[in-house]
């Protein structure tokens, strides 16, 4: 390992930091598009995020707009992801390689982040043009200054459903973190009367009339009113990674699982992260197009989508 450091050590910029937060929550500014847009870049910087997949061949799109008002597009790609531990991805033009590791200090964090250059002559170009070396350090402060300054906001925030719309893209990703190990929220997800227990937002109830998570298989159910009205709808798995993530096409019909042709259809992609006792949840909708998704979103798919987690919250009180 010594020898692998010196022979990249004149391409590296390289900065340590003990940060006055605990791992859990350096690791949400870090991952969650809301957070890292406020404090990421060099002191007068502000950004705007355009895609951020965490996971493994995710991108992360990203313009950062200078004081005097020039804009600075991004691209970075996840190469390697350890939830709570380490960050690994490429960015591109100019290409160099960002390793970001979390060591947990007990309510504390040591945060060590690397850029690896392809050699000493681009990063010299790099710190010259950009002031790399001094935009990393700027950066790092900005980090632990806006941790300090909101810790009690992110604290309570990293439970919330939080939402992220892509309208050029048609997509719509949802985040919920759960306090408990992924193995009871990806069952909470995926057995029948668990679900009916959650799902639906109160005062409605969810009743399931089959079930069958395999690939192939599918998930028809009902949203019951209080007032005893039905609103059915049905799930198609396409693909099944357990305790990691499902892919449905998911859409409106009638109790014999046809399609309500008028509402369309949309696909839904449920990622589980593993992030030690507890597990967060990304959903990622995709539409067939813009007037799809601004019709759910009329329709209070957010507020709904909300309080279901907040049922299932209460529900995983319940389980320990």
């Amino acid at each position: 390992m010594a020898q692998e450091k010196s022979s990249t050590a004149d391409r590296e910029l390289r900065i340590s930091r003990t940060l006055n937060a605990p791992v859990e929550l350096v690791w949400e500014v870090w991952t969650n598009p809301e957070h890292i847009k406020n404090w990421w870049g060099p002191n007068g910087f502000t950004n705007t995020i355009l895609k951020m997949e965490v996971r493994v061949g995710g991108e992360w799109l990203l313009t950062m707009h200078g004081p005097d008002g020039t804009n600075y597009p991004n691209k970075h790609v996840f190469k390697e992801i350890i939830p709570l531990k380490k960050i690994v991805m490429q960015h591109f033009n100019p290409n160099f390689l960002t390793t970001v590791e979390f060591e947990d200090l007990g309510g504390k964090t040591q945060l060590n982040w690397c850029g690896l250059f392809e050699s000493s002559e681009a990063m010299a170009v790099v710190v010259k043009a950009h002031k790399a070396d001094e935009g990393m350090k700027q950066n790092v402060e900005k980090l632990g200054k806006y941790l300090s300054e909101n810790v009690e906001l992110l604290e309570s925030s990293m439970f919330q459903t939080q939402y992220v719309k892509d309208m050029a893209n048609k997509k719509i990703t949802v985040r919920r973190r759960f306090k408990a190990p992924v193995e009871m929220v990806w069952k909470a997800w995926t057995d029948a009367e668990i679900l009916d227990q959650w799902w639906a937002p109160k005062p409605w109830k969810a009743k399931t009339k089959e079930m069958n998570f395999t690939i192939g298989g599918s998930w028809l159910y009902a949203m019951v009113g209080p007032n005893n009205e039905m609103q059915w709808s049905k799930a198609e798995f396409i693909s099944i990674q357990p305790l990691k993530n499902f892919y449905s096409k998911n859409y409106f019909c009638d109790e014999n699982g046809n399609m309500n042709t008028e509402m369309r259809f949309g696909f839904w992609d449920v990622s589980f992260s593993a992030l030690g006792n507890q597990t967060l949840v990304t959903t990622e909708l995709t539409f067939q197009s813009e007037e799809h998704l601004l019709k759910m979103v009329e329709m209070g798919f957010q507020q709904g989508f909300a309080m279901a987690h907040g049922n299932l919250d209460e529900l995983i009180g319940t389980f320990k």
